[in-house]
């Protein structure tokens, strides 16, 4: 399954209260399903891994092109981009290991519908989570030169937007809150993962780019 479309089935399931619904019990085929999900897109960013080491290869390979120091600078701010990113996955990945321990303990095959409540509603992982999420995010943009501050990044937090003329719920809740299946919670942080690493090559591309620009001006 191509990344676009692990996306899209995420925003359908999301949108249509799937991921969001208490469940009392959960198929096994839909179970099964986010697994899928969680795998297409581990490997999605993994492809996305493999990029950004390309573009800073490639960087690093037309270095004799380019002035010493300027290059050296903008390798320095592409770095700190990737260092950003590194810190909030090295955060995800805590959290997912947890969830996977609970998950694989599991010896009846089903599902923990409180568990994720419980770590990141009320004790507060969540609120720590999009903190994290949405500091990331200023940071990516903040690495950018000024004309390319309008940039969109894909790693974001914000609340979802009501249905149907429901009560609006926070980001937090939506997402992790109680009787969410812990599969599903699982394939929502790798789809955050997912963002992270996508906002990191875009943002080091522009940046490790500058240096082209700056050639190509003299």
């Amino acid at each position: 399954m191509k990344r676009k479309a692990v996306w899209i089935l995420l925003i359908i399931l999301a949108a249509t209260g799937l991921i969001a619904y208490a469940w009392v019990s959960i198929p096994t085929n839909l179970l099964n399903s986010f697994d899928v999900i969680t795998k297409s897109l581990d490997a999605s960013r993994k492809r996305l891994d493999s990029s950004i080491n390309v573009s800073y290869q490639t960087f690093k390979n037309k270095a004799h092109n380019r002035d010493a120091e300027k290059a050296s600078n903008l390798l320095l701010r592409a770095k700190r981009a990737t260092a950003a990113v590194n810190e909030l996955m090295d955060h995800i990945d805590l959290i997912r290991h947890e969830l996977r321990e609970v998950v694989f303990t599991n010896s009846a095959g089903n599902d923990n519908l409180n568990y994720s409540a419980y770590l990141m509603i009320r004790r507060g992982k969540a609120t720590v989570l999009k903190k994290e999420i949405d500091s990331t995010g200023q940071r990516l943009i903040s690495l950018l030169s000024a004309d390319a501050k309008n940039t969109t990044i894909s790693l974001e937090a914000k609340d979802p937007k009501p249905l149907n003329g429901e009560a609006p719920q926070s980001w937090q809740v939506s997402y992790f809150g109680e009787g969410i299946p812990l599969r599903a919670v699982i394939a929502t942080l790798a789809k955050i993962e997912v963002d992270a690493r996508d906002s990191e090559y875009k943002v080091i591309k522009k940046i490790l780019a500058e240096g082209d620009h700056e050639f190509l001006r003299r």
